[in-house]
C-alpha cells in the first residue's frame, strides 16, 4: 500500500430543494466553482430532499465537460482547476 495517499474528505448537510440556486460544472469530478449540493444531486448521491453528503477533494481536470440534464440538474462546462471534488 502506498504511503503517499492523501485523501481529504469532508461532510456537509444539504437542505431540501438546494438545487434551486445550484451551479454544476463537470460530471463525476466537479470544478471547485460548483455547488456541493447541486453536484451531489446531479451525481445521484443525494436526493432532492437533501441530506448528508461526503465531499472528496481530488486532483483537478483540464476542463469539466457539460452533460445532459441529470436528476433535474443542468451540468455546465467548466475551465481547468488545480483541484476538484467528487460526492
Amino acid at each position: 500500500m502506498s504511503k503517499n495517499i492523501n485523501v481529504q474528505v469532508r461532510y456537509g448537510l444539504c437542505p431540501p430543494n438546494c438545487m434551486k440556486d445550484s451551479v454544476v460544472m463537470g460530471r463525476g469530478i466537479h470544478s471547485p466553482v460548483s455547488t456541493i449540493c447541486g453536484s451531489a444531486i446531479a451525481d445521484g448521491s443525494l436526493p432532492k430532499s437533501g441530506g448528508c453528503v461526503a465531499i472528496h477533494k481530488v486532483k483537478g481536470l483540464n476542463s469539466y465537460p457539460k452533460s445532459k440534464i441529470s436528476y433535474g440538474m443542468k451540468v455546465e462546462t467548466g475551465s481547468a482547476s488545480a483541484w476538484g471534488f467528487i460526492t
